[in-house]
């Protein structure tokens, strides 16, 4: 058999036997092998020798290893308390995270929203800039058609007034069956002492009123310069306080005082009447209409203010008096 150091067979006289190996060896090459005192059943060659020691090494270790994780259990206990706390709060730190995706994905949502809105808003604001230019527009362009239509009303008036220039009105004298008005006019005439002939009347009725009293005698003379003598023969009789009354022009009428005015064409007339009311409410002395129009004088020695429209009367009406006759909406009637 060899030897299990030396490879070289062993003389079965001079054998060792490894009780551990069963391997032969020569005693001179077991450097562990001492003769004396020795059991040889139980001798084991350096190799098993080394290897039993580090198994006793390695045995021992586990041993103290065993002992130090049965001395470390209460502390590896904590640390796994520890570790369910983090992980429950990295749990949550997930959760809250998720949640603040969600968050920052509705803010997202909702910004793109308002931008859309701000935008949507810019062009509305445009388009009621473009409309409020549109408005201002068109109410420049109403103020001045109301300005022109006023002018054109105002024109409209005179020239309707002219067409009256040579014409009166006579008010006071009753209405007579089969009644002359031509011999009326002529009394009339020489009681005022004015040189009438028959040439110089262009025409004469007198208004027919549903209550058949006596309405209004108009007289269209062939000139102005008549008419004025005419009306200044009557304003004489008033000045000197003895006005001319219809039981003068005949007998039988009763003792009333004629009136004699020049005629005004229905525009006319309302702004005359509306310039009485404002008179009275703001107590103006005077207010006289002409063929040239109506006229206001607050006293004595001031300057007459001419009237040439309704609106004329609104600027007058500071203290909003005349509210009661809603003079605007005569104004657009008219």
């Amino acid at each position: 058999m060899p030897c299990g150091t030396c490879k070289s067979n062993v003389s079965p006289t001079k054998k060792i036997i490894c009780s551990s190996c069963n391997k032969y060896f020569h005693k001179h090459c077991s450097s562990n092998f001492i003769e004396d005192n020795i059991d040889l059943h139980k001798w084991i060659c350096s190799t098993c020798e080394q290897n039993l020691i580090i198994k006793k090494n390695v045995t021992t270790r586990k041993v103290d290893s065993s002992k130090s994780i049965n001395n470390t259990l209460p502390e590896d206990s904590n640390l796994k308390l520890i570790r369910e706390d983090i992980s429950t709060l990295m749990k949550k730190f997930e959760s809250v995270s998720k949640s603040n995706t969600e968050i920052e994905k509705s803010i997202h949502f909702c910004s793109e929203k308002l931008d859309d809105y701000a935008e949507k808003m810019d062009l509305l604001f445009s388009k009621t800039k473009l409309l409020e230019d549109k408005v201002n527009e068109l109410d420049l362009k109403f103020a001045y058609l109301q300005k022109e239509i006023n002018v054109l009303k105002i024109n409209k008036s005179k020239s309707e007034q002219e067409l009256l220039a040579n014409n009166i009105t006579i008010s006071g004298i009753p209405y007579t069956k089969n009644e002359n008005i031509d011999e009326i006019i002529k009394v009339t005439a020489d009681i005022i002492k004015v040189n009438l002939h028959k040439n110089d009347i262009v025409s004469n009725y007198r208004i027919k009123k549903v209550d058949k009293s006596g309405g209004k005698i108009i007289v269209k003379f062939n000139s102005k310069t008549i008419k004025e003598s005419f009306l200044n023969g009557v304003k004489s009789l008033t000045i000197s306080k003895q006005p001319l009354k219809s039981n003068q022009i005949h007998n039988s009428f009763p003792d009333k005082i004629v009136y004699v005015n020049h005629e005004l064409s229905p525009m006319f007339r309302k702004i005359f009447w509306l310039t009485k009311q404002l008179s009275k409410e703001y107590n103006w002395k005077y207010v006289w209409a002409n063929s040239n129009g109506v006229y206001l004088r607050k006293t004595d020695g001031d300057v007459p203010i001419k009237i040439q429209s309704i609106k004329d009367i609104s600027g007058y009406d500071v203290e909003n008096k005349l509210a009661h006759l809603k003079l605007h909406d005569l104004e657009s009637s008219g």
